[in-house]
């Protein structure tokens, strides 16, 4: 345990329960007050008590008690520390393989800590007693949303704990802009969320995220007499904020590694100290630039090899972490060398899911995969002077390439707005016949309300 206090609370709850007697404030209070005088009643009842909810007690120390209980879990947990405390005490020079051997011995490390009932195996009982607490919130309404309602709608399991939903797109599609949307999304349902931007700064991230929140163009922003309006602006939603559960990180390393990502959401849990049974959302754009995706990380592997490597690890940390990973990553080139001559060309720039570069381990592992198509971007890029190019709207379409526990094929359209960092759900009204969209196709956004 990193706090004494913390260790000497549980020795007193496993002291208890070994006795038989019933946890409350008082009876925990009067152990460990005989170990640490300064833990008083009150103080007891401020660290493992919320008002009314016992959340301490009730939900965890069960747990808890079978870590301290588990010599094999500790020992297991031990070994890996030493494996990464002699790695360091190492005399060379540290390089990245020492960083990386380092972080993957505290990694497993934290993964056996997290594993806290030792066996993986569950009973067809408790697995059911699973699924119908999760029954019970569903319910309630209590449905993994986010924000999005075209997407939440098309989504079986929406942005549910425990997997991976990858966001596929080439350059231009919009998928930076897709994947902040969310986020912004899970910012105004007061979700537990982790934004990590691999590929673009913060700055220019919180001139998209400001430009979107605020309803103004990016280029205004960089005005200096619209500055004073702006700021006022800025003030009034950052108080708003203020006064929101708000439980959102945004992260800014393109040297991470998926150690990286773990501890990050580890600490993002103590700091909010959200519970293990309550699902984190992490988007990371672009998933691929972290080291476990590049050749450097996983040597003698091919960059597939790499890909599917790191896809097991991630697809491990969403589940033992209870978190939903929403990954940007790239399509191939086959969409540019694609020849465009007529506007009708345009619809074989529309990816499929064969078209993620060195991704078949990123499709496999993901639980839902969803392709973003921006035929504006190529129809201003190689038909600018066409009189139909002058007339299109700038659509962004989402569609449902894979999805284990739903229907595929579902195109979702956006109206995109980069000037103002935001995409906007819509019906296609002007573009299904001159791209040749059937009409079935364009029923299916009808089918989800829009």
């Amino acid at each position: 345990f990193i706090h004494k206090t913390a260790r000497l609370l549980y020795e007193s709850i496993h002291e208890l329960v070994g006795e038989g007697q019933s946890l409350s404030p008082s009876s925990i209070a009067q152990v460990v007050n005989k170990k640490d005088s300064k833990l008083t009643l009150p103080s007891v009842k401020d660290l493992l008590f919320t008002g009314e909810q016992e959340t301490f007690v009730e939900v965890d120390h069960k747990l808890l008690l079978k870590d301290l209980e588990s010599s094999e879990v500790r020992a297991r947990i031990h070994k890996e520390l030493e494996k990464a405390v002699s790695r360091i005490t190492e005399p060379s020079v540290p390089d990245e393989q020492f960083f990386d051997e380092v972080g993957k011995y505290l990694v497993a490390a934290q993964t056996e800590a997290l594993n806290r009932s030792g066996s993986p195996l569950i009973t067809l009982k408790k697995g059911y007693e699973r699924y119908e607490e999760d029954l019970a919130e569903r319910e309630r309404g209590n449905l993994p949303n986010s924000g999005d309602m075209l997407l939440d709608r098309a989504l079986v399991r929406r942005t549910a704990g425990g997997q991976m939903i990858t966001l596929a797109g080439a350059t231009g599609s919009g998928k930076s802009l897709y994947i902040l949307n969310l986020m912004n999304g899970f910012i105004e349902l007061d979700i537990p969320a982790i934004y990590i931007t691999l590929e673009m700064d913060m700055i220019s991230t919180l001139d998209r995220l400001s430009a979107l929140r605020t309803r103004t163009p990016i280029s205004d922003w960089y005005e200096a007499d619209k500055i004073v309006n702006l700021r006022r602006k800025l003030k009034e939603d950052t108080d708003y904020l203020n006064g929101k559960d708000l439980r959102f990180e945004i992260v800014e390393d393109p040297s991470l590694s998926l150690a990286d990502v773990n501890a990050i959401i580890g600490e993002f849990r103590s700091k909010y100290q959200i519970p293990l049974n309550q699902r984190v959302v992490v988007g990371i754009d672009l998933v691929t630039m972290l080291k476990d995706y590049t050749s450097g990380s996983n040597k003698g592997y091919s960059m597939a090899g790499n890909y599917e490597v790191a896809a097991n690890v991630q697809n491990a940390i969403a589940k033992l972490q209870n978190v939903c990973f929403i990954n940007t990553v790239q399509y191939n080139r086959d969409a540019d060398n694609v020849p465009i001559e007529t506007f009708q060309d345009l619809q074989r720039t529309r990816p499929s899911l064969n078209n993620i570069k060195n991704g078949a381990a990123i499709g496999e592992r993901s639980r839902v995969v969803l392709s973003i198509w921006r035929p504006y971007y190529y129809a201003t890029r190689y038909l600018p002077d066409l009189e139909e190019t002058r007339n299109m709207e700038d659509i962004m379409y989402v569609q449902v390439l894979k999805q284990n526990q739903g229907d595929v094929g579902m195109q979702l359209a956006y109206r995109f707005n980069g000037s103002h960092g935001e995409v906007l759900p819509t019906r296609d009204e002007n573009l299904n016949a001159e791209l040749g969209i059937t009409s079935e196709e364009a029923g299916l956004l009808d089918e989800v309300g829009f």
